[in-house]
């Protein structure tokens, strides 16, 4: 493909903001890497999670700052569809339902257990948020043009 001056070369996947697109324009690979990750660190949050002393407050902002962040770093580029929406909702709502001191077990809706997190957004709007931020900085700076991305092709590292 011809833009401009430049030659695009096709490319199997590439790195873009730290997160790993593919050639056939899906980010499962990236999603199913976030979803480990997050699962990872509410498995080490875990005694913090299930503490009575430790305020709702505090776990929410340790949710933002920490589980959230995780998961949706990137996320501005994702193509999100119903399995991997699913998928994200359900990684956050483990994390809530042991903020909350409850285990899947006891079958506490997930209604109740935002109510009573105090939880008013879920994941999905926060990487919506995201989206539009990077939607107005990308139109403000005047496009994608004359932005590099670093490409690997199938022979190997390349440059577009």
């Amino acid at each position: 493909m011809v833009l401009g001056p430049n030659t695009i070369r096709d490319c199997v996947r590439f790195k873009y903001l730290g997160v790993m697109l593919t050639k056939e324009g899906t980010s499962n690979e990236e999603i199913d890497n976030k979803i480990i990750q997050g699962r990872k660190a509410i498995g080490k949050l875990n005694s913090v999670l299930w503490n009575d002393k430790i305020t709702m407050k505090t776990k929410q902002m340790i949710f933002s700052t920490v589980v959230e962040s995780i998961i949706t770093y990137g996320s501005e580029t994702w193509e999100v569809n119903k399995r991997n929406e699913k998928r994200l909702k359900a990684v956050e709502m483990d994390f809530w339902r042991q903020a909350c001191g409850m285990s899947r077990i006891e079958h506490v809706q997930n209604d109740e257990i935002r109510r009573r997190s105090q939880r008013k957004n879920d994941i999905m709007d926060t990487i919506n948020m995201k989206r539009s931020i990077c939607y107005g900085h990308v139109q403000r700076s005047g496009g994608l043009k004359g932005c590099w991305i670093g490409c690997r092709t199938e022979e190997g590292k390349g440059k577009v």
